[in-house]
């Protein structure tokens, strides 16, 4: 009878460490699972800002191409527009001279020279 309380007092003894490392166990694979889960939604996080950062500078790029192309096609408008302004003064500094070459021809009791209208400078 001894052996068999000895037997017994040495099954639960077994018992009980065997509880008590199935309960460390559960803890350190609950532990382990709430790690992974910590790591997985800051892999998520850190995935997402930077699908944002790269979608920011996505439009960054874009509106600073849209500014540039804008600045160009300002630049462009003000030269054909001083180009067209010195054209013009051109023209009318072109009209003045033929005027008073024909003023000069007049004076200097010449006919005209190609018979041009004296008021357009057309021939």
């Amino acid at each position: 009878e001894a052996r068999e309380r000895a037997l017994a007092a040495a099954l639960e003894e077994e018992r009980a460490r065997r509880e008590r490392s199935e309960r460390e166990l559960a803890g350190q694979a609950a532990s382990a699972e709430a790690r992974v889960a910590e790591l997985e939604r800051r892999a998520a996080l850190a995935a997402q800002t930077a699908e944002e950062a790269l979608a920011r500078a996505r439009s960054a790029l874009e509106e600073a191409r849209q500014r540039a192309q804008e600045e160009l096609e300002r630049r462009d408008a003000a030269r054909m527009a001083e180009t067209e302004r010195l054209q013009a003064a051109l023209q009318e500094k072109a009209r003045r001279l033929r005027l008073a070459e024909l003023e000069v021809e007049r004076a200097r009791g010449q006919e005209p020279l190609g018979g041009g209208n004296v008021a357009t400078g057309a021939p």
